[in-house]
């Protein structure tokens, strides 16, 4: 038997990534003109690193999104289009209405994928809170991460209802669950809406049941807003430590 070991790459081409969400310069920008003010700020390997990496994570997310919007907007042609013998309501049963299999599937991984991503960007940049205060004298156990991070959202006027539901969400479908998708067509045709199903009820008794497109862009919309808070928090914090001098 061979030992498995992989062979390191002799030869290579790395592929460029143009653009992207700029979060993190500020940071870096404050860092710098504390350091240029006789300021003992620099910023480390460890922390360009793991600012690189949520730079990526945050370049993928619109990505995601795009993708989860495009594929509601193909699955509500063919839903509007129906016959409406497929409908259901309480007590009578319909038949559900057959779509592509990579239309759905691929829905189903993007809307996976988005609860994952989004809570790996927050603890990478749960992380990156803590090594800039630590940077600054201020040592936060990684206990302390999150509790400190959602009180500095609560102090600049932001809502962190979306870290719950999404630490929630993203649990069970890790660890307990897969999804199926439905539409609601109680409001048709003024309004649809995608359920992010938790479990394949034939009928609907608890809200536990499902997760609605519209909460899932609740939690989008939360994280985006507190990100730029969290952004201003740093930026804030490097300065007060940087005037603060050696």
């Amino acid at each position: 038997m061979t030992s498995g070991r992989r062979k390191l790459p002799k030869r290579w081409v790395h592929i460029g990534m143009l653009g992207g969400d700029p979060w993190v310069l500020p940071v870096w920008n404050a860092i710098n003109v504390a350091a240029k003010r006789g300021a003992r700020m620099a910023i480390t390997p460890a922390m360009g690193g793991l600012g690189l990496t949520v730079s990526v994570k945050l370049n993928m997310l619109p990505e995601i999104v795009g993708r989860i919007n495009e594929g509601c907007r193909f699955l509500l042609e063919k839903v509007k289009s129906r016959d409406p013998q497929h409908d259901f309501e309480e007590g009578k049963e319909g038949r559900a209405v057959e779509i592509d299999d990579a239309l759905n599937y691929g829905l189903l991984i993007d809307i996976d994928e988005l609860l994952f991503e989004l809570n790996s960007c927050c603890e990478l940049m749960g992380e990156l809170f803590r090594l800039v205060h630590e940077l600054g004298g201020e040592e936060l156990g990684k206990e302390r991460v999150g509790p400190r991070l959602r009180r500095a959202i609560k102090e600049r006027g932001g809502d962190t209802k979306w870290f719950l539901r999404l630490d929630q969400h993203r649990n069970f479908f890790m660890h307990k669950g897969a999804p199926w998708i439905a539409v609601d067509l109680s409001e048709e045709p003024r309004e649809y809406d995608l359920l992010i199903m938790k479990e394949n009820p034939k009928w609907f008794h608890r809200e536990s049941q499902f997760i609605r497109l519209s909460e899932l862009n609740m939690i989008v919309q939360g994280f985006v807003t507190s990100k730029g808070l969290i952004q201003q928090e740093l930026i804030d914090f490097v300065n007060r430590c940087g005037k603060a001098g050696p």
